[in-house]
């Protein structure tokens, strides 16, 4: 049976040297320093698309916005990770990339206004004459549409 963990003190936590805190500072750095380093290695299109995720037990994760982006990232990533290997992480050992969308490049669903179910008369036109030879229940559905013309 687990025993309930006891509250820790603020001081305890936001110690510099040892506090939790202090470690989840030094991660952010860490990863930081490796997003640099990672953008300056790659070639500026690229690199102005990857970011950083996560760096743990040898494996580096990267992210970019889609699938297209993943794949440039892949041709170059042989030669990203033995560059990283020699100049900032001799403990990396692969290279994970991820496809995280961007949610403000993903268009909006919008919602259809009146004024924007209007057909243009050639349309209209269109319709009414396919309605001509069509059967009832068709032609009855046909001409309802070619009734929103502009």
């Amino acid at each position: 049976m687990m025993r309930p963990k006891r509250p820790k003190e603020l001081a305890q936590l936001i110690n510099l040297n040892t506090g939790a805190l202090a470690k989840l500072q030094h991660g952010a750095q860490q990863i930081t320093q490796i997003n640099q380093a990672v953008r300056a290695l790659l070639p500026e299109l690229i690199s102005k698309q990857v970011t950083v995720a996560n760096y743990r037990e040898g494996i580096l994760v990267l992210t970019v916005p889609s699938a297209g982006w993943a794949q440039r990232l892949r041709f170059a990533q042989s030669m990203l990770l033995s560059q990283l290997r020699k100049q900032h992480l001799p403990g990396l050992s692969t290279i994970n990339v991820q496809i995280v969308p961007n949610k403000s490049i993903v268009p909006k669903r919008t919602q259809v206004t009146g004024q924007s179910r209007m057909i243009s008369p050639s349309t209209a036109e269109q319709l009414r004459a396919l309605a001509d030879h069509a059967p009832a229940e068709l032609k009855k559905q046909l001409l309802k549409l070619a009734n929103r013309e502009k």
